[in-house]
């Protein structure tokens, strides 16, 4: 099992010595503002969610979203989805519920078994299965850490629930630093780890 700090300790020595300390990069033109990569998780056609309706087990469930953005749920019918997110459709559902079926319905919503890719300057670049809540830091870790030639430079490109791909770099000197928060990774990104300059 990766120790995610060790990896991380690892990787800043590399990047002091390799690089003599990186400032903070900004957006670059075109790329995805902070703002839009820490907004809430939207949920996305094909998402897998768990819905447990407290105190109701006949109607808990596992449901895909279609490719419409729409799932079916007892009582209820189709439930639009796509481009909401999870606190919202909990609470269309609630809403939905209370209307003639169930008092005070308390229902929550979590994703199933979504994944993020990680790819350039790591030991095991591929898929990974997002438990709980996973920043870029941790990302590179289960990634088994950056190569020899990895730079501070990471690009996270974000598939938004509409259908369109933003991007944006981070500066991992200035997460580690402090000097900016960590980047959370959602259910469909893929990171890439730029190569170092020689």
């Amino acid at each position: 099992m990766v120790n995610p700090r060790r990896v991380l300790i690892g990787w800043l020595a590399m990047l002091v010595a390799g690089c003599g300390g990186v400032s903070s990069l900004p957006p670059s033109s075109g790329t995805a503002p902070a703002e839009l990569l820490e907004a809430e998780y939207q949920i996305h056609a094909n998402d897998e969610l768990e819905i447990t309706v407290w105190g109701q087990a006949d109607l808990n469930r596992t449901v895909r979203v279609r490719e419409d953005g729409t799932f079916s749920f007892p009582f209820v019918g189709e439930v639009p989805a796509q481009q909401r997110t999870m606190r919202e459709v909990e609470q269309l559902l609630v809403e939905r519920l209370a209307n003639g079926y169930l008092m005070n319905p308390q229902v929550s919503i979590k994703l199933v078994g979504q994944r993020f890719s990680i790819l350039g300057e790591v030991e095991k670049p591929g898929t990974y299965v997002i438990e709980g809540r996973v920043d870029v830091l941790a990302a590179v870790s289960m990634a088994g850490g950056v190569t020899k030639f990895g730079s501070s430079r990471v690009e996270i490109i974000r598939l938004l629930a509409d259908g369109r791909k933003v991007s944006y770099s981070v500066d991992v000197n200035a997460i580690l630093a402090g000097r900016r928060p960590t980047v959370l990774i959602y259910p469909h990104d893929t990171v890439n780890v730029k190569r170092r300059l020689l």
